[in-house]
């Protein structure tokens, strides 16, 4: 199977979309989080990751030299975000609506126009515990256009199933942990990724003489003695990995920009009036870019029965249903997924995302048919 993009997006804000990409994260394998919601990312809240890396993007501006202008007007007519205006004498610029696409430079015919660089934001990569891949962007204060610094923190996903777990084995790491848990129960049982394969291996009963140290140098550090002396679990044609992609909320060009290249899309709805005006709008955009989608009603109330009476109309696939609680609403408050204290949660996203993937091969099915 090929890697998979799904992406998490909302018609309105607070429905719970972060809350439930996080989730979705935490329980695939070989997952990568990417949170798009540039403005405000707040994955990181959830999935406390180890940031390790830390860079600062900006986009092009137009410098319009006046010695050379000669006012035609041809940047101002290319320009599709009305960023450049005409005022007879001189062509002035809107940077804040500026999208730095480089149109007005490439058709200027006296080549008048430079570009010149402007910060607009960070990206943050690192790991999580768990071995989750994290990537977030964090756009500047007073930063008006969040499409740039989006398309860029998309840039940053691993190609070919290559993301860089090269911390995904040692101390501290959930591979760890899960060895000291079968050290405890005389047995080892972890998954160690190694970029196309599984591994297990069995540790001999018998724990009396069995080193701690020994086995972290063994089974943790020297990775190339442990990983030649076992088998593979599953063949590389199996592997794949899991790009969860956080989207920002609404409709705007920031929301397309964050999900317009996803197999598969996730509307996180909630049961009130305003959750289904808005869920509509979200549906209708999806239509438009032609990205198959199903919904997620967080805070179900079955009181409200107006969302699933559009969803039957509409035969639009309601994915699942998360009951309004209370304690999910402390569970996450205090920064801790609610699948991890709440372990009838977990069964819930593995068996929303073994109906996404299902999806996923229904819309390539129809694809290959056409």
């Amino acid at each position: 199977m090929n890697d998979l993009k799904i992406s998490i997006a909302s018609g309105k804000g607070g429905t719970g979309k972060t809350t439930i990409a996080a989730s979705l994260a935490s329980i695939i394998p070989n997952s990568v989080y990417i949170d798009c919601d540039v403005e405000e990312p707040n994955g990181h809240l959830l999935l406390k990751p180890k940031i390790n890396t830390e860079e600062f993007v900006s986009k092009l501006l137009p410098k319009i030299d006046p010695f050379k202008c000669t006012v035609c007007g041809n940047c101002v007519e290319v320009c599709e975000f009305n960023a450049l205006i005409n005022l007879k004498f001189e062509i002035t610029l809107i940077d804040e609506m500026c999208h730095g696409c480089g149109a007005c430079a490439y058709f200027c015919p006296e080549k008048a126009i430079t570009e010149i660089e402007k910060p607009i934001g960070v990206i943050r990569r690192g790991i999580t515990e768990d071995n989750i891949y994290f990537i977030d962007g964090l756009l500047n204060i007073g930063e008006v256009a969040a499409a740039p610094l989006i398309k860029a923190v998309k840039k940053k996903i691993p190609e070919g199933g290559t993301a860089p777990y090269n911390t995904a084995i040692g101390k501290g790491t959930s591979s760890y942990k899960k060895g000291i848990i079968a050290v405890k129960n005389e047995f080892y049982d972890s998954q160690i990724d190694n970029e196309t394969t599984s591994y297990k291996k069995e540790i001999p009963k018998g724990r009396d003489d069995f080193d701690k140290n020994d086995f972290d140098n063994k089974i943790f550090s020297d990775n190339k003695s442990f990983l030649d002396n076992v088998k593979p679990e599953s063949s590389s044609s199996e592997y794949f990995k899991t790009y969860i992609i956080d989207s920002p909320p609404g409709t705007s060009c920031s929301m397309v920009e964050a999900v317009i290249d996803s197999d598969y899309c996730v509307l996180v709805t909630e049961s009130t009036p305003f959750g289904l005006n808005d869920l509509k709008l979200a549906m209708e955009v999806l239509k438009t870019i032609r990205v198959p989608f199903g919904v997620v009603i967080n805070k179900y109330d079955d009181s409200y029965r107006e969302m699933e009476k559009y969803l039957e109309e509409s035969k639009t696939d309601l994915l699942l249903k998360i009951p309004f609680d209370r304690k999910y609403a402390v569970s996450y408050s205090k920064g801790i997924l609610p699948l991890v204290l709440y372990p009838e949660l977990r069964t819930d996203f593995f068996d929303l995302y073994e109906t996404i993937k299902r999806m996923i091969g229904l819309e390539m099915g129809k694809v290959q048919s056409v």
